[in-house]
């Protein structure tokens, strides 16, 4: 059986030189860069509110949870993209 292919990766040259200059750094978590996207991101699009970038789209559902008040044993709906999880 063939697979389907959902889509191809686009990187652009500058993005990897980027990421594998940081990498040669100790800074592969919560870094520069981490503050300078956190910034950046809250300067063009939270309008003003506070953000934080998060590792995964796990991490970003659990704080999503957090913060709406849903505990455990509620059940929470959501696209198969990112992820279906449940608390």
């Amino acid at each position: 059986m063939d697979k389907i292919v959902l889509f191809h990766p686009y990187i652009l040259k500058k993005a990897l030189k980027m990421v594998n200059k940081v990498l040669k750094t100790r800074w592969i978590g919560q870094g520069p860069k981490v503050n300078e996207f956190e910034k950046r991101f809250k300067s063009d699009f939270a309008n003003k509110s506070e953000c934080i970038a998060v590792g995964s789209d796990t991490d970003a559902l659990r704080l999503a949870y957090i913060c709406a008040n849903i505990h455990a044993g509620e059940g929470v709906i959501v696209p198969v993209f990112p992820s279906l999880f449940f608390i």
